[in-house]
C-alpha cells in the first residue's frame, strides 16, 4: 500500500464519526461520491425488491418505467473493498445506448424489450442502506436531468458526444457529477434524520 493511502485510511479509522473522511473520492477522470457510505450492522445484504423500498422510503423518487437488477459479480468494475481506499467502484450501470448513424441518441433507446429503463447494481452495494440510497439517488437523478433533455427535444434524441459528455466521468458539473451531488445531499439528510 502506498504511504499517502495508508496515512488516509488511517485517518479515516481514527477520526470519531469520520468527519474528515467526507473527501470524494476519484479515480483517473472520475467523480464520485464525497460521502463515505456504512455497510450495514453484519453485513447484511438486501435484496433488490428491499433496496427499492430503502430508496423510495428514503426520499428517493424511482419513475414507474424503471426497473432494476443485482449485476452478476464481475459484471460491473470493482468492488467496496476498492472503493474505500480509492479505486474505481462502478456501482451501477444503466441502459447501454448507442449511438445511430445520425450521431444522434435515442430516449427510446434506452428502454428494453419489457418497456423498462433497466439499472444493474452492484452486489456490493446491497450491503449497505447508505450506499443504496445514494446510488438509487444518484442513478434517478441522472435519468431525470436526460428525461428532461430528452422530452424537449422535438425528436426525443440527443446528440450522441454530448450524451457521451454527460455521463463520463472527468467532465464536472456535468450530468454524472451534479447526481453525485444530490447524493450525498440526500444522504446528509437521511443521517440528520436519523440523529
Amino acid at each position: 500500500m502506498h504511504f499517502w493511502r495508508l496515512l488516509i485510511h488511517a485517518r479515516d479509522l481514527l477520526i470519531p464519526g469520520r468527519l474528515l473522511g467526507s473527501r470524494r473520492i476519484a479515480w483517473i477522470g472520475g467523480q464520485g461520491p464525497r460521502l463515505r457510505w456504512r455497510k450495514n450492522e453484519g453485513g447484511r445484504k438486501r435484496s433488490i425488491e428491499e433496496a427499492v423500498a430503502i430508496a423510495r422510503t428514503n426520499g428517493v423518487e424511482i419513475p414507474e418505467d424503471v426497473t432494476f437488477f443485482e449485476a452478476e459479480p464481475g459484471e460491473l468494475k470493482g468492488e467496496w473493498k476498492g472503493f474505500r481506499s480509492g479505486q474505481r467502484f462502478e456501482t451501477a450501470r444503466g441502459p447501454l445506448v448507442a449511438e445511430e448513424r445520425d450521431g444522434r441518441v435515442y430516449w427510446q433507446s434506452h428502454y428494453n424489450r419489457e418497456g423498462k429503463i433497466p439499472f444493474r447494481i452492484h452486489p456490493d452495494v446491497l450491503v449497505s442502506d447508505e450506499a443504496i440510497i445514494a446510488v438509487f439517488r444518484h442513478e434517478m437523478y441522472e435519468l431525470s436531468l436526460f428525461r428532461k433533455v430528452f422530452l424537449q427535444s422535438k425528436t426525443r434524441s440527443m446528440d450522441g458526444t454530448d450524451y457521451g459528455l454527460q455521463v463520463s466521468e472527468g467532465h464536472p458539473g456535468n450530468f454524472h457529477d451534479r447526481a453525485w451531488d444530490e447524493a450525498d445531499r440526500i444522504l446528509a439528510r437521511v443521517r440528520r434524520q436519523k440523529r
